[in-house]
């Protein structure tokens, strides 16, 4: 006898847009860590930065029950989430489960910032310099 095949294992659960702005940032990330200086690197932290504002933007304007949508996880999922897997005993969804979403939130919060502190820097008034 044959185990019956899983059917949500062969349904793309992300949207093409979702995976390309993941994988979009994650290549810029790279590229930036090699190539620390000059308009390219500026650049493509800018375009990381649009990247990550357009992936929140169509995020927040996704119906609730869609598996892209963004929205801030409720304490008690979280909580109920963390007891889960101390039991050993998670719940399997699609998308992000609340413990993915927060750290989710934080990686775009912290791409986001490196966005607007690479800006910064060009500007005299907080570290750039003419030289």
């Amino acid at each position: 006898m044959t185990d019956p095949v899983d059917e949500r294992a062969t349904v793309p659960v992300w949207h093409g847009l979702v995976r390309l702005s993941h994988w979009l940032v994650a290549a810029i990330v790279l590229f930036n860590l090699f190539n620390e200086s000059g308009p390219v690197h500026r650049y493509a932290g800018y375009l990381a930065f649009g990247v990550v504002f357009a992936r929140l933007v169509h995020g927040l304007t996704r119906p609730a029950n869609d598996v892209a949508h963004i929205g801030l996880p409720l304490w008690l999922d979280l909580r109920q989430h963390l007891s889960e897997l101390r039991h050993g005993r998670v719940h399997r969804t699609l998308g992000h489960n609340p413990a993915g979403l927060c750290m989710a939130l934080v990686l775009w919060q912290l791409v986001l910032l490196l966005g607007l502190t690479g800006w910064m820097s060009q500007l005299d008034q907080f570290w750039g310099e003419e030289w």
